[in-house]
């Protein structure tokens, strides 16, 4: 539990002091109270180089911290694009998930960074995960308006007929939200029309909210 001169270089981003420690061997997965591994700290902070040094020396990629958030959770929900890359080169399990059970894809989604989702989506992720709030990256990259994250899970076959705890489809949210665009998108596919009359748990129909619009969506 004890701030070890490898923890403690790898928080001040010393690349060249992490390069010579690593040199001796020493305990790199041991964990700090409440700070996780060396590993850890890089990724969290977007180091990459320092990320890269680690791995090298036989860090472990999928340890996790004693909140149980992964490596990859981290830099993911953080937008280090570099770090995130490293890590999925090492074989990052990028299924992994949090206490709140979201993925680094989820959390990536969530917080804006759409390269780093599509970086992860590369390495064909469980797209359909739902967290604890009932939530998936679908629904969330829908609500957020992500229109280029949402073309690529449709594109990577997500579960288009997903629902929240509400009932709503990504349908419902979208038409709710008038993003046209993202509309268009899920139903480019023919065989998904049937989304605009399927009713949430309150009996409304995609079809029917749009009906109650200034402006039509459909």
């Amino acid at each position: 539990y004890s701030w070890t001169p490898l923890l403690v270089a790898t928080t001040d981003n010393y690349v060249d002091l992490v390069t010579v420690l690593l040199q001796y061997h020493p305990a790199i997965n041991i964990q700090n109270k409440g700070a996780g591994t060396a590993l850890t700290l890089a990724c969290k902070s977007g180091f990459v180089e320092i990320t890269k040094a680690l791995l090298n020396a036989g860090a472990y990629v999928n340890m996790m911290d004693k909140h149980g958030i992964s490596n990859l959770i981290h830099a993911a929900q953080e937008g280090h694009t570099g770090v995130v890359e490293a890590l999925l080169d090492r074989y990052a399990d990028a299924d992994m998930v949090d206490s709140q059970n979201k993925t680094a894809l989820f959390r990536a989604i969530e917080n804006g960074h759409t390269a780093v989702a599509k970086r992860i989506l590369e390495v064909d992720p469980n797209l359909d995960t739902v967290t604890s709030a009932g939530e998936t990256c679908l629904l969330e990259a829908v609500r957020r308006h992500n229109i280029e994250l949402v073309s690529c899970l449709v594109k990577a076959n997500v579960n288009i007929n997903v629902v929240n705890r509400r009932g709503d489809t990504a349908l419902h949210i979208s038409i709710s939200h008038q993003y046209k665009d993202i509309v268009e998108i899920l139903l480019r596919n023919p065989h998904n029309s049937h989304l605009l009359y399927q009713p949430n748990k309150a009996g409304e129909t995609p079809y029917n909210i749009d009906l109650t619009l200034e402006k039509s969506v459909l």
